[in-house]
Parts: structure tokens; sequence; C-alpha cells
């Protein structure tokens, strides 16, 4: 015979290895989730519409009778995942810690299956990631790289000691065009990504992050993650035009979706003027890509930028090498400046 107990989500964290079931639809596992939970859905999206229109025209009784019928085909699958499941702790959620999750906790656990519920469900845990944005803090010193668009600063985000990519949990590069060819994320997955990521560099020395302003698209960063970027020492990351075109063009691909980029071009028209309009929209008729982007970099990117550097705690500034090695460079300058 299993066991069965009701946790909150600082309890559930504490059990230091557990794996959390998350058994709401698909679309609601979508908006957010807890950090690298397993989607097994009791009703999928189709299945949660019929039941609530069953209880709205028929009454709760109906309602569970035909949840119970659903859910009950797909008890093997639950059991057969936690059977073969590493680990020993698994905890079980859904949207409030309702009949979701209490029905499937209670039967795994006369199963023979030792399982945990969290109480209040996904509300428990976005009220824990309410109260930690509310009180952030950095776990280490933090360290800003800035520099015109292209110069390198994201790749070495990814390779430095420290390294939190803002950019990556938002799904956006935060340009106008920082959107196309990444999957959308919502604010709600987007701060559960933060917080799950900043829990991961406990115990590290320091914090390495892009310079941001207070959006990344239509992200809003924590207003004290935008304090602590604002009060950190710089360093800025330097390379030559044919180096951050380069660096675009790999980003982006060398074929992106080429109307999606004229109409984010006609987003940014205004602050151009129509020659210049004109002139960029012919290189990307005609398909010069590399011209496209030095004249974007140079008539609209750099100047925004150079603006903005200006208000930034410049303590350093080195040449883009590639990834590696100025993230190397990088970790010597803060270790000299950590003393």
């Amino acid at each position: 015979m299993g066991s069965t107990e009701e946790i909150n989500y600082r309890e559930a964290l504490a059990l230091g290895n557990a794996v959390f079931i998350d058994v709401r639809s698909p679309s609601e596992f979508g908006v957010d989730h807890v950090p690298g939970a397993v989607n097994m859905p009791v009703f999928n999206d189709e299945e949660r519409a019929l039941i609530g229109k069953i209880y709205r025209s028929l009454g709760v009784s109906e309602a569970v009778l035909r949840g119970t019928e659903i859910a009950g085909e797909r008890v093997p699958a639950f059991f057969s995942y936690l059977m073969n499941s590493e680990k020993n702790d698994v905890v079980f959620y859904c949207a409030r810690g309702g009949m979701r999750s209490t029905a499937l906790v209670s039967l795994m656990g006369a199963l023979g299956r030792r399982v945990y519920k969290l109480v209040g469900g996904y509300r428990e845990y976005r009220c824990y990631v309410r109260q930690r944005l509310e009180s952030l803090t950095m776990p280490a010193p933090l360290f800003t790289l800035h520099g015109l668009a292209g110069a390198g600063k994201t790749a070495i985000v990814r390779n430095v000691y420290g390294g939190l990519d803002l950019e990556e949990m938002a799904g956006h590069c935060g340009s106008v065009f920082g959107a196309l060819g990444r999957m959308p994320v919502t604010q709600k997955h987007f701060e559960s990504r933060l917080i799950g990521s900043l829990d991961g560099l406990e115990g590290r020395v320091w914090i390495v992050l892009e310079g941001e302003s207070r959006k990344i698209g239509d992200i809003h960063l924590p207003a004290r993650l935008v304090r602590a970027m604002d009060e950190s020492p710089a360093i800025l990351v330097e390379a030559p035009l044919e180096r951050r075109v380069r660096t675009i063009l790999d980003e982006y691909g060398r074929e992106p979706a080429l109307p999606e980029v004229a109409a984010l071009l006609d987003f940014i028209g205004r602050g151009l003027g129509k020659k210049r309009m004109a002139a960029l929209r012919e290189l990307l008729a005609r398909g010069r890509l590399d011209d496209f982007v030095a004249l974007l970099l140079e008539w609209y990117y750099d100047p925004l930028y150079t603006f903005g550097l200006a208000k930034v705690n410049v303590v350093a500034r080195l040449r883009y090498e590639g990834a590696g090695p100025t993230a190397r460079k990088i970790e010597e300058i803060i270790k000299q400046m950590l003393g």
C-alpha cells in the first residue's frame, strides 16, 4: 500500500529531486507550468470543454460521472509512468489542487505508489513566483554585457560562467525583429523560467547577463531586475560592422521570412525617412541581406544603442573574438574586479 501527502511548493522544492506531474490540459500547461514539469493531462482541451458544458447544462453529478469515465481510461498510463520513473518523489498538481489532482493522488496511493499532491495546485505555485519577484535579489554579484547589435553578447552569455540568457527565456532577441523564428512565451512562463534559472545559479560566484531595457519584446522585466541591471558594472563588447552583420545573419538565418521582415520594417519606418526605407525595401526584395543588415544597423540600431550606452557604467571594454575566447577574457576581467 502506498501513501499520499499534501505539500506546498516550498516543501516540494525541499524534496530535492522531485518530478512534477501537471495534470491540467495542454492549453493550460502551455500558458505556464512549474519548471521541468511533465504534462500528463487528465482531460485534453476538448474533453475539458465538454465537461464544462455538461456541468453547466446537466449539473455536477453528470459532469463528475463523465469526467470519471474519461480519466479512468488514462489511469494505466499514469501508473506505468510512475512505476518506470527514476525519481522517487512525484508531485501531482492541477489548477487549484482540486478534483483532478486529488483523485489521481488517491488512486496512485491505493495502487501502492507514494505520491504527493501540491496544495493549491498551479495557483499556489504562482503565489510563490509572485512573492519571489516582489523580493527579487541576485544570488551573486551581477555584471551586464553591452554593445552594438550583433556584437556577440548573446553568444557570450551562453558560454560564460554564470551566464543568464534573458532573451532565451523571453523567446525574443530584443529587437523589432526579435520574435522571428521563435516560439512565443507568455509573461507568466517567462517569470517561471527566470525564477527557476536564478535558483539554478545559487552558489555561483557571479552572474553575467545581457543589458536589457524594461521589456524584451512583449515581456516585462521585473522592476527589481531592471534596477539591478542599471546599477551593475557594465562590460562593453565591440566588433566591426562586417562581423556584426555576419553574426546577425547567422542568428536569424540567410533565408528569413521576407514578408514578415518587410512588415516589421514598416514598424520602424517613421524614424528612417522615405528614401532610406525605399533603399532598404529594394535591398530586401533583391535578397542582398548583407547590405540590408549593414544599412539597418548604421541607420537605425547603432544610433539607438549608442544613445543607451551613454547611460551605463562601463568598467571594461574588449573586442569580440568568438564566443568562447571572449567569455574567457570576461571571466578574467570579473575575477580581477572581485579580487
